[in-house]
């Protein structure tokens, strides 16, 4: 049967939908139980102390006059890194 004929192109439409069913497929639930949930083990505090911790700091807008040209370098570089951009 030649590739193009209209019985190949159905089994490859099957298969590409049967993937796309398997990526939307809902991930297993979890289920609780009533009563005792087994042996419990206490976890050390793995987070830094509070002074240690970098806090968010204020940001400050600017404006800023560039040229056709840096504007595009800099969302070409963006999109390289899948760098979110608002211009």
């Amino acid at each position: 049967m030649p590739a193009t004929s209209a019985g190949m192109t159905g089994k490859l439409k099957g298969l590409a939908f049967g993937w796309n069913e398997r990526r939307f497929m809902k991930k297993p639930t979890v289920k609780y139980s009533k009563g005792e949930i087994g042996r419990v083990r206490i976890v050390e505090d793995f987070l830094p102390p509070p002074d240690r911790l970098v806090l968010r700091e204020d940001n400050v807008k600017v404006t800023l006059s560039l040229s056709q040209r840096s504007v595009a370098f800099f969302k070409r570089a963006a999109r390289q890194r899948r760098v979110p951009i608002s211009v």
